[in-house]
């Protein structure tokens, strides 16, 4: 997970696999975000969200799901 410039957040698989889908909770566990996704690089623009921490699942097309902590600055 990488934070861009202007309030993009771009999503990378390491590896021959594709995302299917990106959901942002933010501390409380609220759904923020539920993303769809085809490629194995997916760039979202998450400008609704602020200076916090935040959970981000993924979910693989092998149906395997990554559950990643970020802090947006």
């Amino acid at each position: 997970i990488i934070e861009l410039e202007n309030n993009e957040v771009l999503f990378t698989t390491g590896s021959d696999l594709t995302i299917k889908s990106v959901q942002i909770f933010d501390a409380l566990g609220r759904l923020l975000y539920n993303l769809k996704g085809n490629n194995s690089s997916e760039t979202y623009n998450l400008s609704n969200l602020s200076q916090a921490a935040y959970v981000a699942k993924v979910e693989l097309s092998n149906g395997q799901v990554i559950s990643k902590k970020a802090i947006k600055k």
